[in-house]
Formats: structure tokens, sequence, C-alpha cells
């Protein structure tokens, strides 16, 4: 009886054309007429290309965007003897789309996360690396929903 309801659901789900909302696989391209990077120009470019922003400057019924990304350690604790205990990595993003009308749209992001310090200063820069990698992914899944609902 399990195995026939686990069947239906899944019979149902892949009939009624469901598909998860945070699918930044995209098949189609976002396109504008601009493309205007700011800030951490690694974060901006690894966003545009996750998204699969296009620039298409010879349609003038294009909106421009405008995409400007902080990335920020900072120490959030220290022990007794002046060392470093913990730190929390913040990834800021700022999202301004401008259409043919000069209105402007706005939209701030940010994810961040928390974690101790290591002995190994290798291990702690490669773990900071894999941090911010994680958090990006976020930012980016935020960032796709907000431009395939616009």
């Amino acid at each position: 009886m399990m195995k026939q309801i686990c069947f239906l659901v899944l019979i149902l789900c892949y009939s009624c054309g469901y598909q998860p909302i945070y699918d930044i696989k995209f098949k189609n391209n976002l396109e504008f007429k601009e493309i205007i990077i700011g800030g951490n120009n690694n974060l901006t470019q690894r966003i545009i290309k996750a998204i699969n922003l296009q620039k298409n400057s010879s349609n003038e019924l294009l909106d421009e965007i405008r995409i400007n990304t902080e990335l920020i350690v900072e120490e959030t604790s220290k022990n007794s003897k002046g060392q470093i205990i913990s730190y929390r990595t913040t990834i800021k993003a700022e999202v301004k789309i401008i259409d043919k009308n000069k209105n402007l749209r706005s939209q701030k992001f940010s994810q961040n996360f928390s974690y101790n310090s290591k002995e190994n200063k290798f291990e702690l820069i490669n773990y900071q690396k894999e941090i911010e990698n994680i958090i990006l992914e976020k930012l980016i899944e935020e960032i796709a929903l907000y431009l395939n609902l616009k």
C-alpha cells in the first residue's frame, strides 16, 4: 500500500510540470541592456555566470542591471591571550534594476556564517574559502529568485 501511494505521488509530481522554485540551473538567459558590476569583482562575476546574465546592448527595450558585492570577514571573539577564536564571514549584494523609463528597483541581499578559528592557518584559509562558496551559493539562489520574479 505504501509503495502504491509513493508511486502515485511521484507520478502526480512529474505529470503536473512541477519544478523547484530554487532551481538556479536556468535554461534561458536573462538579458539586460547593460550589466554594471561593482565591489568585489570576483564574487560579482561568479553571480553573473551562475545566473547566466547576458548583455544585449542592441535591444533598447531591455533593462539595465547593477550588481555590487562585498565580502566581510570579521573577528567575533578573542580569548584572554588576545588570540582570535571565532570569525563571521558575510557576503552582501545589492541588485539595482533600471528600466527603460529610468525607474529604479533595488534589493539588498546578505548571507553570513559564524565559525571557530583553527590552529593551522592553512586549514583556516581553506575553510574560509569553503564557507565563502557555500554562502555565495545561497546568495545566488536568492538573487536568481528575485530576478525570475521581477
